[in-house]
């Protein structure tokens, strides 16, 4: 299952939905812009736990130096179930660059 559209961290039951879908069988993922609740280890421990993956939308390079200063906090075993994801043609290629 794919969650996306708006900001699905910011929901207030983000987590029991992530849950809940782990419940049924069913592997979550989702896509984001926020970083705020990877810089909390309360938030990110259980989301990760709840999820198969996540795919952080980049519309510059900064965003994905922001996103690597970040990944100190979660274990290199984890590391794999993070994606960048680009839209491609929402901006330049010297934006992304």
């Amino acid at each position: 299952m794919a969650i996306g559209g708006g900001e699905p961290t910011l929901h207030p039951d983000f987590l029991a939905i992530l849950r809940a879908f782990r419940e049924y069988g069913i592997v979550p993922n989702f896509t984001t812009r926020n970083l705020n609740w990877l810089r909390q280890p309360r938030q990110w421990k259980p989301i990760l736990e709840a999820c198969g993956g996540f795919a952080y939308s980049v519309h510059a390079g900064q965003d994905v130096m922001d996103l690597g200063a970040l990944l100190s906090v979660i274990p290199t075993e984890e590391r794999h179930r993070i994606s960048v994801q680009h839209v491609y043609g929402t901006q330049s290629i010297y934006a992304v660059e």
